[in-house]
């Protein structure tokens, strides 16, 4: 209605998981238009390290991305090669972030300290065609405790940074996954080898492992899980400095399904114990860039799989909404590893996570009944911060307790005290939390069918102005008479630059 009236409108969609485009209508000749997005988003501290990510363009994507992939017709997501998008970035830090150490793995920066904070900014030239990526480390894992006024509610969020004994490392029963296809040519492949003979590093002879890569098809390189000893540590090594991106197609949902069935045949499971089975023998190690369209399927098998999934995303633009959601559903974890980055780090932080003992019997005790609150995790992981939020009647008079139990031992963790915030932000946040848990299939109480879901959802995006699969953001500029556009406008599908 506002382009067939000559004005020009602005609409924000979400058009896939972890994607969303900007359609802007009416621009005239000669004309151009300044869009700003202002967004907030939850940061982890994990395993000594905060990591901010700025995703500056899409890679391109193994699938149909309007049949799989969600996205509307008009809508694209084409790189070329013929373009070139400048980047500038300025990042200010303030209160114990101002402190940290900065590393810059993507880009070549430099940091300030101007009025206690910390200004980081680009040293020479960079353009939309990677990931920027800064790790802030030297810092501790706290847990804090946050609340704010929400209609006559009140919204909770608790952020823990649990700590959780090592004493027994676990072995470990280990299905490697290797991304081969296309999309991993240059610096993806590269950075996967690398990755992948850390990984050898760290196996010891108690543990088990297979090998497989895919693309097109997946190859299971070893007949099943073989013991870590010499000649099974020095096959694989073999195998990865042969390891590369020429696989075709990224079938990973296909790939999954094989390597959840691969290395428990009837021969295999005489060497292992029923408790290894039941409890070590669920673990895949993934590294890929993740660039799939058919993310959901992907999802929803492995959810159901049983297995335990960390994810190793590797590249200049990994799809990091699709690697967190696989490990965060099946209660593994992710990494992100930028092409100049030491990935022998993040692959000692996740064996860490791999061979933590299982935490059993997690419970959240708010202090009083919640009007709803965040599902509560499938692991614990120590060092690695859990956001749960909460919307509750009354302000909290004590902070939230998070307990488990390590073997029989009951554990726990809290914040030393609550923090207050006025505005609207926080309530808005806690929406979203709950609108994605709505999205993968939790439930409120007296929630049960998909259509009261969708409902609910609706009514959460209307009330707190958020963009989900049903509501859009809409920005119209009313043109002066005498200024309006006339005819109707062409379609220009703006392209991507193609990542690095």
């Amino acid at each position: 209605k506002a382009i067939d009236e000559g004005d020009t409108p602005i609409m924000v969609e979400r058009s896939a998981r972890g994607l969303y485009t900007a359609n802007l209508g009416n621009l005239k000749p000669g004309e151009s238009a300044v869009i700003e997005i202002v967004y907030a988003q939850l940061l982890r501290f994990e395993q000594d390290q905060i990591r901010i990510t700025l995703p500056t363009t899409v890679a391109p994507r193994y699938g149909d991305e309007h049949q799989t992939g969600g996205l509307a017709p008009h809508e694209s997501v084409e790189a070329s090669l013929l373009v070139e998008y400048p980047l500038t970035v300025k990042i200010t830090m303030t209160g114990e972030m101002a402190l940290a150490d900065v590393q810059c793995p993507s880009h070549t920066v430099v940091s300030a300290h101007h009025e206690g904070a910390s200004v980081v900014t680009l040293e020479q030239a960079a353009f939309l065609d990677r990931d920027f990526v800064l790790l802030l480390q030297g810092l501790q894992g706290k847990s804090f405790v946050t609340v704010a006024p929400d209609g006559e509610q009140f919204a909770v969020l608790a952020s823990f940074c649990p700590q959780v004994p090592q004493d027994k490392p676990e072995p470990l029963l280990l299905k490697i996954l290797v991304d081969c296809s296309g999309s991993m040519g240059g610096d993806s492949i590269a950075s996967a080898r690398r990755a992948l003979h850390q990984v050898m590093q760290e196996m010891t002879e108690l543990d088990w492992v297979s090998y497989s890569r895919f693309g097109s098809n997946v190859k299971h390189e070893l007949p099943g899980l073989l013991p870590c000893n010499t000649a099974t540590l020095k096959q694989v090594a073999e195998l990865i400095e042969y390891t590369d991106a020429n696989l075709g197609g990224t079938e990973m949902n296909a790939a999954l399904i094989s390597t959840f069935e691969h290395g428990v045949e009837k021969k295999w499971l005489k060497h292992f114990t029923q408790s290894e089975i039941n409890h070590h023998a669920k673990d895949i190690l993934l590294i890929t860039d993740g660039d799939i369209w058919n993310v959901e399927e992907v999802i929803k098998r492995a959810k159901t799989s049983g297995h335990r999934i960390f994810a190793i995303g590797v590249g200049s633009a990994p799809s990091e909404s699709l690697l967190r959601e696989l490990a965060e559903q099946t209660g593994g974890a992710c990494e992100l590893v930028a092409p100049n980055q030491n990935a022998t780090d993040a692959i000692v932080r996740m064996f860490r996570r791999m061979r933590s003992v299982r935490c059993t019997n997690v419970k959240l005790d708010w202090g009083q009944p919640s009007n709803w609150q965040s599902a509560l995790p499938k692991a614990i992981y120590g060092g690695d911060t859990l956001h749960l939020c909460a919307r509750l009647d009354s302000l909290p008079t004590a902070p939230p307790v998070l307990s488990w139990n390590v073997e029989d031992k009951p554990m726990q963790s809290t914040a030393d005290q609550i923090q207050t915030q006025s505005g609207e932000l926080l309530s808005r946040m806690v929406a979203a939390e709950q609108l994605a848990q709505l999205a993968n299939g939790g439930s409120l109480k007296n929630q049960s069918s998909d259509k009261e879901s969708r409902k609910l959802a609706l009514t959460l995006a209307l009330h707190y102005q958020l963009v989900t699969d049903q509501t859009n953001l809409l920005l119209i500029h009313i043109r002066d008479e005498g200024q309006k556009a006339e005819g109707l406008p062409t379609l220009d599908k703006v392209a991507h630059m193609q990542a690095a």
